[in-house]
């Protein structure tokens, strides 16, 4: 049989002038070496807001069914079906706006292991210690602006997403201590002159960039530990 012949992997391109198409592909390429790196989504909001989304769409179809008699009870039962799919709607959006916002990722905890200096086992060995790592990632890129910016955030039961993302969009404190990595970077680094996106550079950096957020990670937890 002959040898089969090696799959070319599909090249991307995208507008240069197009700033939503750009981060888009970045956002993407995000989430995929995020999960290269292991760590797994938390899909717990994706949920809620499908089952909202499932809810709304159920109280559109019942008030269609209600309003094709057209009689006033009929009326009524249509008039509040639909009431109730806007209002839905709108929270879901508020929802995703407010707690969301340039939030692209939601990480289940990623456990990691610290060697200990100052714990020894029965062997006189360093005692291995086992933490959870948490985070969660923000991404950014500002209209007129070629200024990608990508956060990695610790989770901590203290400082819960919705509460991280509170401060970061209203100013009230600045309080960077659970940012564990981040870069702001011309996206002329990851696409050529022709639009054609660099994937692999761009996910050997992200990469790097969540190496450097685990390190921090691991000195903080060392420095409680000592």
């Amino acid at each position: 049989m002959p040898p089969k012949k090696k799959q070319k992997k599909k090249e991307q391109k995208v507008s240069l002038y197009n700033s939503s198409q750009i981060q888009e592909c970045l956002d993407n390429a995000t989430i995929s070496a995020i999960k290269k790196a292991k760590f797994r989504a938390n899909q717990k909001s994706t949920w809620i807001f499908n089952a909202l989304a499932v809810i709304a769409l159920l109280c559109a179809i019942a008030g269609y069914k209600f309003g094709q008699g057209w009689s006033e009870t009929g009326k009524k039962f249509a008039f509040f079906f639909t009431l109730c799919y806007f209002v839905i709607w709108c929270t879901i959006n508020i929802l995703e706006n407010f707690f969301e916002g340039n939030m692209i990722f939601f990480s289940k905890p990623k456990t990691l292991f610290l060697q200990t200096s100052n714990k020894r086992n029965k062997k006189g060995n360093q005692k291995e210690e086992k933490f959870s790592l948490t985070i969660n990632v923000a991404a950014e890129l500002p209209k007129n602006s070629d200024l990608y910016k990508l956060t990695v955030f610790e989770q901590t039961n203290k400082n819960r997403w919705w509460y991280q993302y509170k401060l970061r969009r209203f100013k009230n404190k600045e309080d960077n201590s659970f940012v564990l990595a981040e870069f702001n970077k011309s996206v002329g680094n990851w696409f050529d002159e022709n639009g054609l996106f660099l994937k692999e550079k761009f996910i050997d950096e992200v990469i790097q960039l969540l190496e450097n957020a685990q390190t921090k990670f691991v000195d903080k937890q060392q420095k409680k530990e000592d």
